[in-house]
């Protein structure tokens, strides 16, 4: 007899429009008008779903940049919620820090990348090459379980 999986809620995952950030807002520097702005760490996880601890490895790879209080606690603007969401986002799809960095940076100061770094351009390609490859695995693992649902009636030979 089969062992029956238990299936746990999967964390939420942000969708595409969820980590679209404006071009203003991928820049480093933000100004908060007061505190009741800022969100802690704590918030941050609430909010994106992102670890402590990934927070502090992005900040590290400077591509999150909360303020401090006096205490030295992270102060983090609203800005960086779709900030950590498109961050997690890239990663999940194979950028590296080193690109997204990168690619922030050019966002930010309005530099078209395409003819600024050609490996950049074949690592980008690669990466849309790979994601295609997996969508098609993925539609195919979808219909079959599809078809297995719909019963032997309705599979393929």
């Amino acid at each position: 007899m089969a062992q029956q999986r238990s299936l746990r809620p999967r964390p939420q995952v942000a969708t595409v429009e969820e980590v679209r950030v404006p071009e203003q807002d991928l820049g480093t520097a933000w100004a908060a008008e007061s505190d009741e702005h800022c969100l802690s760490i704590g918030e941050m996880v609430e909010r994106t779903g992102v670890s402590e601890r990934l927070l502090r490895y992005y900040e590290d790879k400077g591509l999150l940049h909360p303020e401090r209080t006096s205490r030295g606690h992270r102060m983090y603007a609203p800005t960086d919620i779709p900030r950590a969401n498109l961050i997690r986002f890239l990663i999940r799809g194979g950028f590296q820090t080193t690109q997204i960095r990168f690619l922030f940076d050019c966002i930010a100061h309005h530099i078209d990348v395409r003819p600024l770094c050609g490996e950049l351009l074949v690592d980008l390609q690669s990466e849309v090459d790979r994601i295609n490859e997996e969508l098609q695995d993925l539609t195919r693992t979808r219909d079959y379980i599809a078809s297995l649902l719909r019963g032997p009636d309705s599979r393929e030979s």
